[in-house]
């Protein structure tokens, strides 16, 4: 079994010296989770979204949260049925774009899976390094333009209701990783 890899049955428990289930090393030893891959491609050093327990979190994670969770907030505002409508629809419009990032940060991750196993040459490494951490930018960067675009039709009582749900502490559904969405129901 390569370094940064795990067998595709995902019955190795432990790894290099007690590392529990889930964890595995990569390339120099560095320690960290799998990304949620099955099969022979698991064992990415995992993606860094939101990630707690004393990391660091994403600088935009507030945002991302908000955008992802906006049932709560939504129902404290008193929205308009027009506002209501232009928040679902942007809502809408910025979860299709997450999901289309999130499909090119997990290529960027099986594609420098890939060339890690191989011994790859660092500029290699560093080309799809930076597609993956460019796509994280443009995904943080779209919901902090989507919140700011939220914020435009408030009215001042209800910005601050909204202001305060991006001052929040982690929220506990996340798990270290943005929750995914749950389909158009969970738009509204």
């Amino acid at each position: 079994m390569r370094q940064g890899m795990m067998r595709s049955d995902s019955t190795v428990g432990m790894m290099r010296g007690g590392m529990s289930k889930g964890m595995m090393m990569g390339p120099g030893g560095q320690m960290g989770m799998m990304s949620g891959m099955r099969g022979k491609m698991m064992g990415m050093m995992g993606s860094g979204m939101g990630m707690m327990g004393g990391m660091m979190m994403e600088p935009l994670h507030s945002y991302l949260r908000a955008l992802a969770h906006s049932s709560g907030w939504m129902a404290k505002l008193d929205l308009s049925d027009q506002q209501k409508a232009k928040l679902i629809t942007l809502r809408a419009d910025f979860l299709k774009r997450k999901a289309d990032l999130q499909a090119e940060l997990q290529k960027a991750k099986i594609d420098l899976d890939l060339l890690l196993g191989k011994n790859a040459p660092p500029a290699k490494v560093r080309q799809l390094l930076e597609k993956y951490y460019s796509s994280k930018v443009a995904l943080q960067v779209d919901a902090y333009k989507t919140a700011q675009q939220i914020r435009s039709l408030l009215t001042p009582q209800q910005r601050k209701v909204f202001d305060a749900s991006l001052k929040a502490g982690p929220c506990p559904n996340c798990g270290g990783r943005q929750a995914a969405s749950k389909g158009m129901s969970s738009i509204r």
